[in-house]
């Protein structure tokens, strides 16, 4: 009964905090903050030795301050730990949510939270989409990428009485069939919302006009999961004929930011999500300048994530919003582009139907994998890179030797998508080195770079076995 009234408090917090002040936010924050930060060093082990390691007193972290006395953490020092390190004391990881990362920077983790954890979250989704214009009772379409690992639906008394009323209604659509076919789903559900990846709704978006008939018409379109240049959003715009709105998240953090309606910068959400932007040497760059995100879940007590290093390169912008908002912003993200890969017999293939291909493989030579298990646990990282249309090299960097079994199936599933037309290599490196721009990139054509820039990139190194 407690919980329950500390969460109903909680909630109503999240609620309100659009219209609270900037130093109420900030006090909520500092306040989640040093809770977090104890209960890490008490109930998780891999906290506690990493403080214990750089002489931490986690009594000594008070606000956001002080954050600097904390060491960074990275997505691979948690994946390579047993579940027991990185959970908390106490926690069943049997009856936890579980996410898969790893689409857009290639190593997999496997995030978890506690079904309370989701529904705080959830109340942060509501949120925006109050402030999008949309609620309950409206019917959202999302065309992403199917994910092997990913939870259940939701379970329990209030999804199961939302079902009944028709309320919370999200289907799902998956980006990796053709477009003409997830534009004709998109007439059949007339969504009131549409929301995806930006390039893949660009393309479906020309579907829909190129086909005429009935136009898809929902009141707004949201778009996530990888950069959306202006073109994109002037083209998706234009064929959908409603505003579209850009998010950040992630599913380590769930929602971080969301597009501002008047500005155009990004609302980082201060009470759920504390946002560091640094520079190379790990210090806090200045207003307009571009550095890594460093953030700390301020909602996760099962599975912390403090000061962990997202992958993502954004400008830094105000300290609150020119609209009103409490929320410091975000001025620009310049993370997370998917480039599609152009094959010799016309398709134009979304990366992420090659990570499809590589989770069918595993399933189909282990099929007792449980929900949530690492496809592949030997492969620590990976990428893709289009070398030429009818050649693509598979960037590997290996934990341990991959059964050859493995292998095959991987290259067989990826030959079978790709056709007889491409061929296809295995690349086993010792490191995975990031872009220019300190981004990882884990597809990346070379085909659409060179016919933006007219130069030919120089190939990395490494180890290369044939598979196709």
């Amino acid at each position: 009964m407690i919980r329950a009234v500390e969460d109903c408090t909680l909630s109503v917090s999240l609620l309100r905090h659009p219209r609270a002040s900037r130093r109420a936010i900030a006090g909520f924050r500092d306040a989640r903050l040093r809770a977090l930060v104890q209960h890490a060093y008490r109930s998780v082990p891999y906290y506690r030795q990493l403080f214990d390691a750089h002489g931490v007193d986690p009594r000594a972290i008070r606000t956001a301050t002080d954050l600097a006395h904390l060491p960074r953490t990275a997505k691979r020092d948690l994946h390579t730990r047993p579940v027991a390190d990185v959970v908390g004391a106490g926690a069943n990881p049997a009856s936890l949510v579980t996410r898969m990362t790893g689409g857009s920077t290639g190593e997999p983790l496997v995030v978890r939270r506690s079904r309370r954890e989701e529904r705080l979250l959830s109340v942060v989704r509501r949120r925006v989409s109050r402030y999008y214009g949309y609620g309950p009772r409206d019917l959202v379409v999302v065309i992403s990428a199917p994910r092997h690992g990913d939870a259940a639906p939701a379970r329990g008394w209030v999804a199961s009485i939302s079902r009944r009323l028709g309320l919370l209604q999200t289907r799902h659509v998956s980006c990796l069939g053709p477009v003409e076919q997830i534009a004709e789903r998109l007439r059949q559900l007339r969504p009131a919302v549409l929301g995806g990846y930006p390039s893949v709704l660009a393309r479906v978006g020309e579907a829909v006009t190129a086909s005429g008939g009935f136009a898809v018409r929902p009141r707004v379109v949201i778009t996530g999961g990888e950069v959306r240049t202006p073109a994109m959003r002037d083209r998706i715009a234009a064929a959908f004929d409603a505003p579209v709105y850009d998010t950040y998240a992630s599913h380590e953090f769930n929602r971080i930011a969301n597009e501002c309606r008047e500005t155009g910068a990004y609302h980082v959400s201060d009470d759920t999500v504390l946002l560091e932007v640094l520079d190379e040497d790990g210090q806090p760059v200045a207003e307009g300048e571009r550095g890594e995100v460093v953030a700390t879940a301020l909602l996760s007590r099962t599975m912390p994530f403090i000061r962990y290093r997202l992958g993502d390169i954004v400008v830094k912008g105000t300290e609150t919003c020119a609209c009103g908002a409490p929320f410091s912003t975000i001025r620009a993200i310049e993370g997370r582009v998917v480039d599609y890969f152009a094959l010799p017999d016309g398709r134009l293939l979304h990366p992420y139907e090659l990570v499809a291909a590589t989770v069918r493989a595993y399933l189909a030579v282990v099929p007792e994998a449980s929900r949530g298990e690492r496809p592949f646990p030997w492969l620590a990282e990976y990428r893709y890179v289009q070398e030429r249309r009818d050649y693509i090299r598979v960037h590997l960097m290996a934990r341990a030797t991959p059964p050859p079994v493995q292998l095959e199936a991987m290259a067989r599933s990826l030959r079978d998508v790709l056709g007889p037309a491409v061929r296809l290599d295995f690349v086993f490196e010792r490191e995975m080195e990031a872009d220019a721009n300190g981004k990882f990139r884990v597809y990346r054509s070379l085909v659409q770079e060179r016919s933006e820039t007219g130069r030919m990139p120089l190939p990395p190194g490494g180890v290369r076995v044939a598979a196709g």
